[in-house]
């Protein structure tokens, strides 16, 4: 089946509509760059201070964007949190991503070779 024709995710369409915005993981501040998916589960691909990582969609992360609009503007700028957030990723190594990431795993059911499906 070609990557065109296969049915799309509400995880997908939602990563899609929610590309580069700032996400909570835990305590952690990041942002979403992509989709991921494997046999057995969905992913929002995330990148933060520690890098790219893959967080389950069983959860997910901290939607963040109630903190747009929310402040001042000045002078025709905007500095409310979001934009103060957007400013602390890029200046920590987090800026936008030019792409949107799409890593579509479907034989990989996440076991380690020679592990069984057994308890």
């Amino acid at each position: 089946m070609a990557a065109e024709d296969r049915a799309v995710s509400e995880v997908e369409r939602e990563c899609r509509a929610r590309f580069n915005q700032p996400v909570l993981d835990g305590f952690e501040l990041a942002r979403l760059v992509g989709y991921g998916e494997t046999a057995v589960d969905r992913y929002y691909i995330l990148r933060g201070r520690r890098g790219v990582y893959w967080l389950s969609a069983v959860g997910g992360p901290t939607w963040l964007d109630r903190l747009k609009g929310q402040g001042a503007a000045a002078g025709g700028e905007v500095w409310d949190d979001w934009t103060r957030i957007e400013n602390l990723l890029a200046l920590n190594g987090v800026p936008r991503a030019d792409a949107f990431v799409l890593d579509l795993r479907p034989d990989d059911d996440e076991r380690a070779p020679g592990e069984s499906l057994c308890v």
